[in-house]
């Protein structure tokens, strides 16, 4: 069975997107402090869902034709 490992692919956009650029995929934890970093925003969502996009094209290119181009 196939199996999308977002693990290496998310620390690799985290690490890239640096402090600032996260703030925008995460939303703010429910007491003033740090961020959550276990759930996404909207945007937060449309950042990531190319990474499952991409991955997904790798590990089941059966599916490729039912994925959307970026």
């Amino acid at each position: 069975m196939p199996h999308v490992d977002l693990h290496t692919r998310s620390i690799e956009q985290v690490e890239k997107l640096g402090p600032n650029g996260m703030a925008e995929m995460e939303p703010p934890g429910k007491v003033a402090g740090p961020m959550d970093h276990t759930h996404l925003t909207e945007r937060g969502g449309e950042m990531v869902a190319p990474l499952v996009a991409d991955e997904l094209r790798k590990v089941a290119p059966e599916l490729a034709a039912f994925i959307a181009p970026r």
